[in-house]
């Protein structure tokens, strides 16, 4: 049933009788949600929140009732308490006595005038509380602010903008500076009360709704919250592309393309002419939902109606770059042209480096490259040229060259998303130190916490190994499978701890050791449920008894233990592939940067990871003894079918044939979401394996020694004379 503003109130009313302050907060937000001029709800929220010591977070919220309902003595003083708390004294009482004055015969305003008399009424104040600040001088200050906060100086905005609001305390635009500035900071609850002042004096301006989602959606548990929010905005605005796209922007994350594109068809209806922005969406969309033909076909009328479009271009050029064939990228360049599109010399370069390596023209690549690095570009685009010099140049056997590309991508990377950023590389082996060390008190104490090795389904499995060990040319051929349903790496085990393990939130590798002392405690019914719920979303069916289920994301292997415990029965997929090679593949790779694989940008950081990766793996299967099927990317090569044939026994199926053309299946898919999507629609090639020998002149000092012991562990050759 769904709940009405109304139905929250009542529950906010309740929740404060019990005197549950925080959940009945959440209630009053998610009545205004749905109702942004709900005159109790914006009063009721100020004043708990000025009763528990935070009076400039409640200051949004107490003045956007005295805006509601004017002169009202009891908001007045509400008003005029947060600013007394605030260090607001002179502003008080000015307010304080020009209520008093239009309304002279009411006793608590009296009685609160008495308490904080006018001494020193300043001129600026101009209506009890308003600074007197002319139009140049607020424009002045709402450049600095906007320029601070672009700058990333959040402090800076949110005191320039805090100085504003006193100044035109009917902006909505005032009031988004300052929320996103204090949502950045250390309040994003006062950044949420600044976004509900903004849309309660506009509520038909979708920008104050869209800022609203996005800071609601950053705090744990709260993502339905933040769909309400747009799917209110809807509402009160009407059809807006800017909402809409908020809206399919959470669609996709939590893997709704089914809802996206409802959604999508019913805003687009409401349109007198076809909206672009909607139409990329709509191609994404579909393309996830792996129905290319119908994306193709609405891409290429998005092209039609707006040529001109730079944004659509760039959306154009990355849907047709995991395409074998450069045909399409080379079309939509000369289409480019055609039209006028102003790419510049070093965006052009770098396209035409990608399709004539693509065509396997490595020299014209070469050149085109060379080009593209030596114009201006952003940050991002200068990392990704990098990359791309590097796998040119290892195409052209130009190994050492190749090598010190990669090299200069990879500091780059670290400088801007670490050195400069917000990533941490060591959290992610702090943390599987810390899975390590629990696993061996585990050990010690000689009782498994998987005590019922024949609980849970028998139909789910996890396919794992080292990044770049072949796991996305495994899930390939394992998905060809009539029975198998394949979860490309989504976030379902985090997800999950999300909701079931207090304090966790965000970048799963952002753990504290207080929080995994929480998941020990946690109950692992409520998990597993939670998990489950979390895997049929992302599946997109119910589960179902006569399917396999496989959640294929490398690094989970560093969560085995856990998911171990939570369902016993399943069989974990253990791909393998010659340490080294794994090595300088991660090296090569222009990754999504996150804690997790700035991991991957030198050959120490990859060792280190490796070797943790493995110790914790080797101690939970020697101690926990799982159902493990282990297959190497070396035997695939060798022969698919007797490679994959055991996997499949062991899932309790057969080998069916067209298993062995998966890249059939590869190039019908829509998107691959790992850096293999380009391989794994071609046939079966050797030229990456022992591709290791090609960099062997960096593979000889400390930092590759203890790759080269656990090749040699895992059976593979690491000297050339064998």
């Amino acid at each position: 049933m769904t709940h009405s503003a109304e139905d929250f109130m009542q529950d906010a009313n309740k929740l404060l009788e019990a005197k549950s302050y925080n959940d009945a907060s959440l209630a009053l937000c998610r009545a205004l949600d749905l109702n942004p001029h709900l005159l109790n709800a914006h009063y009721i929220l100020g004043a708990s929140l000025l009763q528990h010591g935070q009076a400039a977070v409640s200051l949004p919220c107490l003045m956007t009732a005295d805006m509601l309902q004017p002169n009202n003595p009891r908001f007045v003083i509400a008003f005029s308490r947060a600013l007394l708390d605030m260090g607001q004294a002179d502003r008080a009482a000015s307010n304080l006595d020009r209520s008093q004055k239009k309304s002279p015969s009411n006793a608590a305003l009296k009685q609160a005038v008495a308490q904080c008399p006018v001494r020193n009424k300043q001129a600026s104040f101009r209506d009890g509380y308003i600074s007197a600040l002319d139009k140049t001088e607020q424009d002045r200050l709402m450049g600095q602010a906007s320029e601070a906060l672009e700058a990333g100086d959040d402090k800076t905005a949110y005191l320039l903008a805090s100085e504003l609001v006193w100044a035109v305390p009917q902006s909505t635009a005032v009031w988004r500076l300052l929320g996103r500035a204090a949502a950045i900071g250390a309040s994003p609850i006062h950044g949420e009360m600044c976004m509900r002042r903004a849309i309660a004096i506009a509520p038909k301006e979708a920008e104050s709704w869209i800022a609203l989602s996005h800071i609601v959606r950053e705090a744990p548990d709260r993502q339905a919250d933040s769909e309400r929010i747009l799917l209110s905005a809807l509402d009160i605005c009407g059809p807006d592309a800017a909402i809409c796209a908020a809206l399919c922007d959470q669609y996709f994350k939590a893997n709704r393309y089914h809802e996206a594109l409802e959604r999508l068809e019913e805003v687009g209806a409401a349109f007198s002419s076809p909206s672009v922005t909607l139409m990329r969406l709509q191609v994404e969309a579909l393309q996830h939902q792996g129905q290319i033909e119908h994306a193709t076909a609405i891409l290429e009328q998005a092209l039609d109606l707006d040529p001109s479009n730079h944004a659509l271009f760039s959306d154009a050029f990355k849907f047709y770059e995991a395409r074998v064939d450069p045909a399409p990228m080379l079309a939509l360049l000369k289409r480019a042209k055609r039209v006028g599109i102003g790419l510049g010399q070093g965006v052009e370069s770098d396209v035409m480096a990608r399709i004539a390596l693509r065509a396997g023209d490595l020299d014209k690549a070469h050149t085109h490259i060379i080009q593209a690095l030596q114009g201006h570009a952003e940050d991002a685009q200068m990392l990704s040229r990098r990359f791309t010099l590097a796998s040119i140049e290892d195409k052209r056997g130009q190994y050492k060259a190749a090598f010190d590309a990669a090299n200069a991508a990879n500091g780059m990377m670290e400088k801007l998303w670490e050195q400069e950023g917000p990533c941490d590389h060591t959290m992610s082996t702090r943390r599987i130190d810390s899975f390590q060390n629990r696993l061996d008190v585990e050990i010690k104490s000689g009782k498994s916490r998987c005590v019922d090795s024949s609980f849970g389904p028998n139909n789910i499995a996890f396919l794992v190994g080292f990044p770049r060990s072949g796991t996305t040319l495994l899930d390939s051929i394992l998905r060809t499978h009539s029975r198998v349903r394949i979860i490309e790496e989504e976030p379902v085990l985090i997800r999950a701890l999300r909701e079931a393990v207090p304090g966790m939130s965000g970048d799963e590798t952002n753990f504290t050791e207080e929080w995994l002392d929480h998941l020990d405690a946690c109950d692992r019914s409520v998990l597993r449920d939670k998990y489950l719920s979390y895997l049929s979303q992302y599946a997109e069916e119910d589960l179902a008894a006569d399917k396999i289920y496989i959640d294929k994301l490398p690094l989970n292997m560093n969560w085995a233990p856990l998911l171990h415990e939570l369902f016993p029965r399943a069989i974990f997929i253990l791909a393998g592939r010659h340490p080294l090679d794994v090595a300088i593949s991660n090296l090569f790779q222009a990754y999504q940067p996150n804690n997790a694989m700035l991991n991957m940008t030198s050959l120490q950081r990859i060792s280190t990871l490796y070797n943790a990766s493995f110790t914790l793996w080797e101690t939970f299967e020697t101690w926990r003894n799982p159902d493990i099927a282990a297959i190497s990317y070396e035997d695939i090569l060798a022969d698919i079918e007797s490679a994959v044939t055991p996997v499949m026994t062991r899932l309790g199926l057969g080998w069916e044939d067209k298993q062995a053309r998966f890249f059939e299946t590869a190039q019908k898919r829509g998107r691959i979401n790992t850096p293999s999507a380009t391989q794994v629609t071609q046939k079966l090639y050797e030229t990456s394996r022992e591709r290791w020998r090609n960099y062997d002149f960096a593979l000889q000092g400390k930092d590759s020694l203890t790759l080269r012991q656990w090749a040699d562990k895992q059976g593979y050759l690491v000297e050339d004379d064998g």
